[in-house]
């Protein structure tokens, strides 16, 4: 009798426990927002090719606006680069070049920029996206998800619809990022937000559409060309 009462308690037991990792997988997601959290900030550490940089990103209204903080150190030079997504748009620049370029982004273009909370089954296919499981980091109940894509293959641990860890592999060359640290609702700093008036970013969507341009003159050229040869006489 004692044995059976025993069985019982483990049963409750491991429903309560099934419950409780239920729950805390388990996300009340809004697909309208790319991050479940409003704001905060994250430091990632970076290494590709035996080199190692340090990401603090910051992002305000879940998700919508976020910036980064790249810090590397490379044969003794330090390099700063900031990255702000506002709106449609993605703003890069370098301080010490005083260069800046700006690019219209598709959301699902990029996998740094998915909504993994308005993610379907559509949009899985397509980037050949697979949901793995649940993995923790820094203790916090992550999805993974695999993806391959245009010779790209990743694999992305989510955690609230946030990236807390990556591993891609292009030609190649393997990349990681991992989440160091991490401040759920905390303000960040407003100016992390603000692009310096001293910086003029170059458009690229602008540039690759001279690029296209002056690739259809060529074309144009090249075709004509072809007929003026094929309309000579042969004697």
């Amino acid at each position: 009798m004692a044995s059976c009462g025993s069985g019982d308690k483990t049963d409750e037991n491991n429903d309560q426990d099934s419950t409780e990792i239920n729950e805390d997988i388990t996300e009340d997601v809004n697909p309208d927002q790319k991050f479940g959290v409003e704001q905060g900030m994250m430091e990632f550490k970076m290494t590709t090719m035996g080199m190692t940089s340090t990401m603090e990103m910051y992002w305000r209204d879940h998700g919508k606006e976020t910036a980064t903080i790249t810090k590397m150190d490379m044969m003794g030079v330090s390099t700063t680069s900031n990255t702000v997504i506002s709106g449609d748009y993605v703003y890069t620049w370098d301080s010490m070049t005083g260069m800046g370029t700006k690019v219209k982004v598709d959301m699902d273009e990029n996998n740094q920029n998915i909504n993994y909370n308005n993610l379907d089954k559509e949009m899985m296919a397509k980037y050949n996206m697979v949901e793995e499981g649940t993995e923790e980091i820094m203790g916090k109940t992550c999805k993974v998800f695999t993806m391959n894509y245009q010779g790209v293959k990743s694999t992305t641990w989510v955690y609230k619809g946030m990236a807390l860890k990556s591993e891609s592999v292009v030609a190649g060359v393997k990349t990681t990022y991992e989440v160091i640290k991490m401040e759920e609702g905390v303000e960040p700093p407003a100016d992390v937000f603000e692009l310096p008036d001293n910086i003029e970013f170059k458009d690229i969507n602008e540039q690759m559409k001279d690029v296209d341009a002056q690739m259809d003159d060529i074309n144009n050229q090249v075709q004509n060309i072809n007929e003026q040869m094929e309309n000579i006489p042969v004697q």
